[in-house]
């Protein structure tokens, strides 16, 4: 995403931009990058969620075995 970013920014000179556009472009990329993270960890919670359900139920040895080979 980093790389993406940079390489599109990259074609529009990015040194010819003023200090504060600069400024406005890193906090969209930042922002762009914590809502990822945020998403990833919602699907990680969403995962481990499940496992867990697994186990209650007693399915927990196929969901292990179900995780090995995915």
């Amino acid at each position: 995403m980093a790389y993406s970013l940079s390489l599109f920014f990259s074609t529009l000179h990015f040194h010819l931009l003023s200090e504060k556009t600069k400024q406005r472009i890193r906090f969209v990329g930042s922002m762009l990058r914590a809502g990822l993270a945020i998403a990833m960890n919602l699907d990680k919670k969403g995962y481990f969620e499940h496992r867990r359900k697994m186990e209650e139920i007693g399915a927990g040895s196929i969901e292990k075995i179900a995780t090995q080979n995915s």
